[in-house]
Formats: structure tokens, sequence, C-alpha cells
């Protein structure tokens, strides 16, 4: 069989969430993928550890060390997971065991992945606050808020931010918990692999660090399994039946992602240059864009064109 290669670009670092967002898309592609990498930034190892925690196959994805940094395709995973659903894996292997993902069992606990800890942000303008990272971040205060509402309705809290080892948390996430709340980020990518409903608290808007406006969440996050948090208060008006309710709906692909739910579209547009698309309400009209989504130079956005633009 024709196999895909990329030579992916390690110029810059990314997060958890870019990592498992190229890995979703080159994992759905139809035919083998083998991706040339450095580890420059660690790129290599975390790319392979995580494909080993996921159980995919390397008849399906197969990563070689580079010495080179540049390449043609972009690390930058969120993009390319518009084409594509998230990969989720039916067991796991961490920690040298092998789990089931099983959410039939009753689970008490909910996980919380906070992001409250940036400096200088008292230091910033209403302007700076909205900008990337910053547009992810809410005050320990309100992380302190979600914690006490939670244990008022009798669950269990866990929080998995960013001092446990991925294996650690994704083992605790299967084991434990029937649900989590999180900052835009890799823990909701995450929990969007392993079909745990995720509560995802919605950047702060609008924000000049995305042309997708109050989009952008329904974009990064497209899965069946995530209620957008647009009103940082919503949670709160929730009664414990209500906050139950939600994550049966979840578990069972009941999102409020605006386009899961086909409230709205999105209708690309094959440029010269680039893929660029367009957000249109269900009777057709446009609301928003063009905006540019994948460089045609690019080296994955003529698989991407190919495989699911021209299907």
């Amino acid at each position: 069989m024709h196999q895909i290669n990329l030579y992916l670009d390690n110029t810059h670092s990314v997060g958890l969430g870019d990592n498992l967002c190229f890995l979703s898309a080159v994992a759905n592609l139809p035919k083998p993928v083998n991706v040339w990498v450095s580890d420059h930034h660690n790129t290599f190892n975390r790319l392979v550890q995580l494909c080993n925690i996921l159980q995919i196959p390397q008849d399906s994805v197969q990563f070689f060390k580079s010495d080179q940094q540049a390449g043609t395709c972009n690390n930058t995973g969120w993009p390319l997971k518009l084409f594509a659903d998230y990969y989720k894996p039916t067991q796991v292997k961490v920690n040298g065991q092998t789990l089931e993902i099983n959410h039939n069992q009753e689970k008490r606990c909910v996980a919380l992945a906070g992001f409250y800890d940036l400096p200088d942000h008292n230091n910033l303008d209403a302007y700076e606050k909205n900008l990337w990272p910053w547009c992810k971040q809410r005050p320990i205060d309100y992380y302190a808020k979600i914690f006490a509402w939670l244990k008022n309705m009798q669950y269990d809290v866990i929080t998995v931010d960013r001092y446990w080892s991925i294996e650690h948390k994704i083992e605790t996430l299967i084991k434990n918990c029937c649900a989590i709340i999180s900052y835009e980020g890799g823990m909701a990518h995450l929990s969007h692999m392993l079909k745990i409903p995720c509560f995802l608290i919605d950047w702060k808007h609008p924000s000049p660090s995305t042309k997708l406006g109050d989009f952008h969440c329904d974009f990064v996050h497209m899965t069946n399994s995530v209620h957008i948090v647009r009103d940082d208060n919503q949670l709160f008006e929730w009664t414990y039946d209500d906050f139950t309710h939600r994550i049966k709906e979840l578990s069972q692909g009941l999102t409020n992602n605006r386009f899961m739910s086909k409230e709205y579209a999105m209708n690309f547009k094959q440029g010269s240059v680039t893929l660029e698309l367009e957000i249109q309400d269900k009777h057709g009209a446009k609301i928003k864009g063009p905006v540019h989504v994948v460089s045609r130079h690019n080296s994955i956005a003529q698989y991407l064109d190919h495989y699911y633009l021209q299907s």
C-alpha cells in the first residue's frame, strides 16, 4: 500500500493538545503515515510516548527521528483536526497496565484542570487580558468556587494539573472520573479521545488572538462529548440533578458544540495559497469568514484536501 511521508517542522514547541490533534489527524488518514521529526523540544519522544499510550498501531502511524528541525508540515495540530475525528482508542497502556476504556460503571469523581498561574496577569489591561494565553486563564478563586460547588454536590474532586505525568493523569481519569471541567487546552483534548464528558471553559471574548470569534472553541474542540461553558456562571446555576443529567447527555453525544449539533456549518474554500473556511447558519447564510485555516504549502494540506475536502 502506498504510504504518506511527512516531515514535521519542529522549530517551535507545541503543547499536549496540538500533539494529540496532530496524532488524530494522521491516525485517521486512510493510508499508513511515516513522520520524520527531530527531538528538539523532546517532540519525537513525546509523540512516540503518546502513540504507545493510545495504542495507535505502527502500521497506521510510525515516527522516525530526524536531525532536521525544519520541515514541510506544521506541528500546530488543531487546524488539521478540523478534517478528522479524534482518535478514540478502546484501551490504553499506562504504568505497566492495559486499561479498557469503559464508562458504564458508576464513578463519583470529577477531574478539574485549572489554568490560573500565568505571570503578570494583574498588570495587564483589558485588551491584553483577552490575548492568548491569558484569554484561557481564570483566577484561582474561580476554580476554588468550582471545587466548592462540586463538593457541595457530594462529588470528589481530583485535580489534573501540569505536575502529574501524562500516564498518571490518564490512569486517574479512566479509573475514577465521570467528567472533567477544564480550561481550553491539552487535558480537554485528552478527555475527548478518552470519551470522558468534558465541560470546557470558553476563551474570554472578544479575543484578538483568534479570527474565529466566539466560535473558536467550537472549531478547536469538535466532538460530541463536550459542553462549552460560554458563561462563567453557568455551572453554578445547575443543581446536582442538572449536572448529572448533563453528564449523561454528553455520554450519549448530546453536545452544545454548534457545528456538531448542526446549528452552524463550515464551508471550505480552496484558494491558491490556503484552505479557507466560512461559517454559515443552517440556512446557508454566511456568518463569518473566510478565515485562513491551513497553508497549501504545508505538505499535509494536500492529503487533507484529497481525503476529506474532495470526499
